[in-house]
């Protein structure tokens, strides 16, 4: 019932995502001069949302296809949907599982950067990317340009390593 009644609101995230490079390409000069720091923010997000999922579904007793419709909670809905189904997830609750990461993420990104004094643009933006995915992103974007710009960035990327990640782990556990 969930996919039939927003799958109209999962087909616009594809174009929604594509529409983060535009300012991807305004801010490429910096995203070049700082690619190794993004670069290692990026595979210690990938470490920690897949360890975190992990964790989580160990805490909470979950495994099967519920663990596995955990583990990609932290890639843009239609890619995390298309990892659930091919690692024996369920794709329709990963849906709901990324939604309230990204929702989630982008409230307590928030927080985060009220109680914490992070004020490179750089870190601001990795925050929401790596751990709000979209909603994040959005998020950053009012914060401001560049802020936006490496969370739009960080989004994609880290979601591809997680998409690669993922499938290495459900490899690996079937194996």
């Amino acid at each position: 019932d969930y996919i039939r009644d927003t799958g109209w609101l999962v087909t616009l995230l594809g174009p929604a995502t594509v529409a983060f490079a535009a300012p991807i390409y305004e801010q490429r000069a910096m995203i070049r001069r700082q690619w190794p720091v993004l670069a290692a923010g990026m595979l210690a997000g990938t470490a920690t949302s897949i360890g975190t999922s992990w964790l989580l579904a160990t805490l909470l007793g979950l495994d099967g296809a519920l663990r596995m419709s955990l583990l990609p909670r932290s890639i843009s809905t239609p890619f995390a949907m298309e990892v659930s189904g091919d690692i024996g997830g369920i794709p329709d609750l990963t849906a709901v599982f990324v939604v309230i990461t990204g929702v989630l993420g982008a409230a307590l990104g928030e927080f985060i950067l009220a109680w914490l004094p992070i004020r490179s643009t750089l870190a601001r933006g990795a925050l929401f990317g790596v751990g709000a995915h979209g909603a994040g992103t959005a998020k950053a974007h009012e914060i401001g340009r560049e802020e936006g710009s490496v969370a739009g960035l960080v989004m994609v990327l880290v979601g591809l390593l997680n998409v690669v990640a993922a499938s290495a782990i459900s490899y690996l556990l079937k194996s």
